[in-house]
C-alpha cells in the first residue's frame, strides 16, 4: 500500500492542476455566454458544454473547500460537526450526477450530429429542447441525493492522513446506498456513454464526409471522448470504493484515487475542448487579448467553405 506521504503529495498534485485549470474553465464559460450568438459558440453543443463546466467549478470547489483543505491542514477539525455532516456528500452526490448526465446529453448529441445530421439541426436540437435537458440536468440530480436526508451522518477524520469522510449511523443504509450509486454511475452511465461514442467513431471510420480531418464535428466528438475518458476512470474508482470493507487496507488509496480522477475530469473540460479545437482557441485567445478578434473572426468567417460549413449545422 503507498504511504500516506505518497498520497498527500499526489493530491497536493492534482489539487494545483485543479486549482490551475480551474480559471480556464470559468473564463471559458465567460466566453461562451457572451458569444451566444456565434454560429459555433451559439450551438447545442457548446450550451451544454457551459453546463456541464459549470458542475465541474462546483464540484472541485465542494472537493477543495470540504475534502481537500482538511488533509492540507488548512481547515481546523472542530468545524466538523454531526449537525452538517449530510452537506458535503450530498453536494459532491448532486454534482457529480450532474456531471453524469452532462456527459450523457454531450455523447447523444454528437450521435444525433454524425449520425442524423439534418434532423439534429431541424428537429432535435432546437433551443427549447435544449433547454429542457438543462432543465433535467440540474433537477433530476435532486432525486439522487433526497435520500441522504433521511439518515444521520457523522465526519469520520483520519488521524494518520488528515482526510475527513462521511459515514452514515446506519452501515447498511450506508452501503446500500453507495453501492446503488457507484453501480448507476459506474456501470450505467458508462455502458450507456460508451455505446454513445463506439456507435459515433464508427460512423466517423466509415463515412468519408465526417471522417476528414478539418470536419469540426469530429473534432467535437473527439474532444467530448477524450473528456469522458476521465468519467469512466471516476465511475471505476466509485464502484471500487464502494465495494471496499471499512477496514479494507486499499480503501484510502481507492479514495485518493478518486479524488485525483475527479480533479482531472473537473478540470478538462475546457482545457480538451480548446487543445483538440483550433477555431475555438484562437477565439479563446481572442477573448484574452492575444491574438486580434477581428482577424480570427474574419479568419473563421472566410474558412467556413472548406472548413467549418459542411459541418456548422451539425453542432
Amino acid at each position: 500500500m503507498p504511504s500516506p506521504g505518497f498520497g498527500v503529495f499526489v493530491e497536493y498534485t492534482s489539487t494545483a492542476l485543479s486549482l490551475f485549470c480551474l480559471p480556464i474553465n470559468v473564463m471559458f464559460v465567460i466566453m461562451v455566454l457572451r458569444e451566444s450568438r456565434h454560429p459555433i459558440l451559439g450551438t447545442p453543443f457548446f450550451r451544454l458544454c457551459i453546463h456541464l463546466s459549470i458542475a465541474d467549478i462546483l464540484m472541485a470547489v465542494v472537493s477543495l473547500v470540504l475534502f481537500k483543505m482538511p488533509i492540507f491542514g488548512w481547515l481546523p477539525d472542530s468545524i466538523f460537526t454531526e449537525s452538517w455532516a449530510v452537506i458535503p456528500i450530498a453536494c459532491i452526490n448532486y454534482f457529480g450526477h450532474a456531471q453524469a448526465i452532462g456527459i450523457i446529453f454531450i455523447a447523444f448529441n454528437r450521435f444525433t450530429a454524425v449520425y442524423y445530421p439534418i434532423k439534429h439541426k431541424q428537429c432535435w436540437w432546437k433551443p427549447g429542447a435544449t433547454a429542457i435537458l438543462m432543465l433535467v440536468q440540474w433537477t433530476l440530480p435532486c432525486l439522487m441525493v433526497l435520500p441522504l436526508f433521511f439518515t444521520k451522518f457523522t465526519f469520520v477524520t483520519d488521524h494518520l492522513t488528515g482526510s475527513v469522510s462521511v459515514t452514515a449511523s446506519d452501515p447498511i443504509v450506508h452501503k446500500a446506498y453507495f453501492i446503488g450509486v457507484a453501480f448507476v454511475d459506474g456501470v450505467i452511465v458508462n455502458i450507456i456513454v460508451s455505446a454513445l461514442y463506439i456507435g459515433i467513431f464508427t460512423r466517423v471510420r466509415s463515412h468519408v464526409v465526417v471522417r476528414r480531418p478539418e470536419q469540426l464535428v469530429a473534432r467535437l466528438a473527439l474532444s467530448a471522448f477524450v473528456i469522458f475518458i476521465s468519467y469512466l476512470a471516476l465511475g471505476i474508482f466509485s464502484v471500487l470504493s464502494a465495494l471496499a470493507p471499512p477496514n479494507e487496507t486499499w480503501t484510502y488509496s481507492y479514495r485518493t484515487v478518486w479524488f485525483v480522477v475527479n480533479d482531472v475530469l473537473c478540470a478538462s473540460n475546457a482545457p480538451v475542448l480548446l487543445a483538440l479545437n483550433r477555431p475555438i482557441r484562437r477565439l479563446f485567445l481572442s477573448r484574452l487579448g492575444f491574438e486580434s478578434k477581428s482577424r480570427v473572426c474574419r479568419e473563421i468567417k472566410e474558412s467556413q467553405p472548406l472548413d467549418l460549413a459542411p459541418s456548422i449545422t451539425n453542432l
